[in-house]
């Protein structure tokens, strides 16, 4: 069965040790932990118990975490990171975010929502655009080890992030 609760410091460190390749290719290039362990214990101590961060998960094993953090006054930074059970819960997490979270951060003041991704990670690329980002301008050097990003962007007067279909 799938659940959603805020998300734990145990939850966090779990997913973070257990993440897909790619996410911690993409988290290393933007922390300052050095590797995978460091990572994880440095995740799990900020964003867990934190407000506006979710677990998502299936059989009691987590499986992914959802975060907000307020970078500026209606300013909004997301992230999302996964096991490799992602698809047990993909589905649900995008009707979360359409339904409940992104609303959430609007009903906050939100006028501005980013959230930066690696270049050439095509499949969070893709889900960005789905639920109604925009892809903007490719960083440069923005990683640690000179690493490209895209910001990825919503603001207020944008199409409104899409409407999800139920999936329960």
């Amino acid at each position: 069965m799938r659940f959603v609760a805020q998300a734990t410091p145990e939850m966090v460190h779990f997913v973070s040790k257990n993440m897909r390749p790619r996410d911690l290719e993409e988290l290393l290039a933007i922390c300052f932990e050095k590797d995978a362990d460091q990572l994880a214990d440095g995740l799990a101590g900020m964003y867990g118990n934190r407000p506006l961060s979710f677990c998502f998960g299936y059989d009691n094993e987590p499986i992914c975490i959802l975060s907000a953090i307020c970078l500026r006054p209606n300013v909004w930074s997301v992230g999302m990171w996964a096991t490799p059970d992602f698809p047990k819960i993909g589905k649900y997490l995008t009707y979360f975010a359409i339904k409940y979270f992104f609303p959430a951060l609007q009903q906050a003041g939100a006028h501005r929502v980013e959230c930066k991704s690696i270049v050439g990670y095509s499949e969070i690329h893709g889900w960005l655009r789905f639920i109604g980002f925009a892809e903007g301008e490719i960083e440069k050097m923005y990683g640690k080890n000179g690493e490209d990003f895209i910001t990825f962007y919503w603001y207020e007067g944008m199409p409104i992030i899409k409407r999800p279909r139920n999936t329960r």
